[in-house]
C-alpha cells in the first residue's frame, strides 16, 4: 500500500499543494481561534463541505482507480505518448477537449483498418507539439492536427514545460501521480490540474456566477451530474470522451452554453494575435517541423472542426486571415488541409448539435464526424465518397 509521505517527495509538489489547499490552513486556524476545543472536528467539516460543493460546481476529469487516468490527464498523455506506452497508434488526433468529444477513435479504426488515439492537450499549444513530435521521434504514420486557433502560437516557455513532461518518470514521480490519482476519487478537490488552481477562487467564482446570473456550471463527474441533459463517459484506452443526451436542454444549461460560448470568443482575441511576431514565428517553426515530419514520411493532416454557428460566424469575421494564410500555407508545402466548418463538408456530415460551449459535440455528432475523417483518411484527393456516411 502506497504511503502518504512517499508521495510528495519533492518540495516543490509539496509546495504547489499546500498553496492550492491555503483555505484549509486558515480554516485550521480559525478553528483553532473559536473552537479550540473540537478544531480538529472543525477543519475536517470545512473539508468535507469543501469536497461536497467542488463536486457539484466545478469540473474535473473523471479519476480511475487504477491511477491510469485522472489529475495528471495532459502529463500522462505526453508521457505515454513518448513512451508509446499504450498508444502505439498509427493514427494520432491532436488537439483540445472538443477533439476528445468529436472524434471517436473506435469508428475511424473500423473503417479505416488502422489503430487510432485522440491525443489531448490543455495547456500546450500545436506546433510546441510538433517539435516533440520530431524531437523525440514518435510521430505516427498519421498525424491529424485539430488547428484551433486559441492553441496556435508557438510559446518557448511552453516548449520548456512540455520536454520537462516528456521526461522520463522516475518511480518517486510515478508514486506522486499514482496516489493522487487514487486519493482524488475521495477527496477530488485536492488533486486536480494546477491550471484549475487555487480551488477557492475557482470554487468561490462559479457559486458568485449562479446567483449573478443563473449559471450553473456543475461537475461532468460528479456525482450531481444528473442534473444535466447530458451523460459523460470517458473511453480510456482510445480517450474518447462519449456525450450521451438523454433529455431537452434545461434553462440554466442554455444560459451556461452562451456564457462559455463568449468567453471563448474572448480566449480567441487573446491568443491568436494576428500579424505579430508570435504569429510570423509560429508559422516559421510549425513549417521547420512540419516539412521534418513529411520528410519521415508521416502524413499530416491539418483539419478546422466544427464549430457553434455563432463561433464560426466570429472567426470568420475577424480571423478569416488565419485561416486563409494556413490554407495557402498546407497548400504550398504540400500538407493536407479540410476546413470542415465549410458549407461543403457540413452538407456530407450532416446536422452536428453542440453542448456545452459552442466547441463541443454529443456523441450522435462525433459518430458522424468520424466516419466522414475515415474517409478523408481513406482517400486522398479528389471527391470524398458520401455513400461511408449511410
Amino acid at each position: 500500500m502506497m504511503r502518504i509521505k512517499e508521495a510528495f517527495v519533492y518540495p516543490r509538489e509539496l509546495l504547489s499543494f499546500v498553496v492550492a489547499n491555503y483555505d484549509i490552513v486558515i480554516a485550521f486556524f480559525v478553528s483553532l481561534v473559536l473552537v479550540p476545543s473540537c478544531f480538529l472536528v472543525g477543519t475536517i467539516g470545512y473539508i468535507l463541505l469543501r469536497d461536497i460543493l467542488f463536486r457539484l460546481f466545478v469540473i474535473r476529469p473523471e479519476t480511475n482507480f487504477l491511477g491510469d487516468y485522472a489529475c495528471y490527464i495532459e502529463d500522462d498523455s505526453i508521457s505515454r505518448w513518448v513512451t508509446n506506452e499504450k498508444i502505439n497508434s498509427d493514427i494520432v488526433f491532436l488537439g483540445n477537449s472538443h477533439v476528445m468529444d468529436a472524434i471517436n477513435p473506435s469508428v475511424v479504426a473500423s473503417l479505416t483498418g488502422r489503430s487510432c488515439f485522440n491525443f489531448c492537450f490543455y495547456s500546450i499549444n500545436f506546433p510546441n507539439l510538433l517539435r516533440l513530435a520530431v524531437e523525440k521521434e514518435i510521430a505516427p504514420k498519421i498525424l491529424v492536427v485539430d488547428i484551433s486557433t486559441r492553441y496556435s502560437m508557438y510559446d518557448d516557455v511552453q516548449m520548456e514545460r512540455l520536454r520537462r513532461l516528456a521526461a522520463p518518470y522516475g518511480k518517486k514521480k510515478l508514486l506522486l501521480h499514482g496516489f493522487s490519482d487514487v486519493a482524488s476519487a475521495f477527496l477530488p478537490s485536492f488533486f486536480v490540474p494546477k491550471m484549475f488552481t487555487p480551488i477557492v477562487n475557482r470554487l468561490s467564482s462559479k457559486v458568485f456566477y449562479a446567483f449573478k446570473d443563473g449559471v450553473i456550471s456543475c461537475g461532468r463527474y460528479s456525482p450531481f451530474r444528473t442534473l444535466f441533459s447530458y451523460e459523460w463517459r470517458v473511453h480510456k484506452k482510445t480517450n474518447y470522451r462519449e456525450v450521451i443526451h438523454k433529455a431537452p436542454k434545461k434553462k440554466f444549461e442554455i444560459r451556461e452554453y452562451d456564457k462559455l460560448l463568449n468567453r471563448c470568443i474572448e480566449e480567441t482575441k487573446l491568443y491568436c494575435p494576428i500579424g505579430s511576431d508570435k504569429y510570423i514565428k509560429s508559422f516559421s517553426k510549425m513549417t521547420k517541423y512540419s516539412l521534418l515530419l513529411k520528410s519521415k514520411e508521416v502524413r499530416l493532416i491539418f483539419l478546422r472542426l466544427p464549430l457553434d454557428p455563432r463561433m464560426i460566424e466570429f472567426e470568420n469575421t475577424s480571423y478569416n486571415v488565419f485561416f486563409q494564410d494556413f490554407k495557402n500555407w498546407s497548400l504550398r508545402h504540400g500538407f493536407e488541409y479540410f476546413d470542415l466548418s465549410e458549407k461543403d463538408h457540413l452538407d456530407q456530415i450532416g446536422d452536428v448539435v453542440f453542448y456545452n460551449d459552442g466547441l463541443h459535440v454529443i456523441s450522435e455528432s462525433s459518430v458522424k464526424i468520424s466516419k466522414y475523417m475515415a474517409e478523408i483518411l481513406n482517400f486522398r484527393g479528389g471527391n470524398l465518397d458520401k455513400s461511408i456516411l449511410n
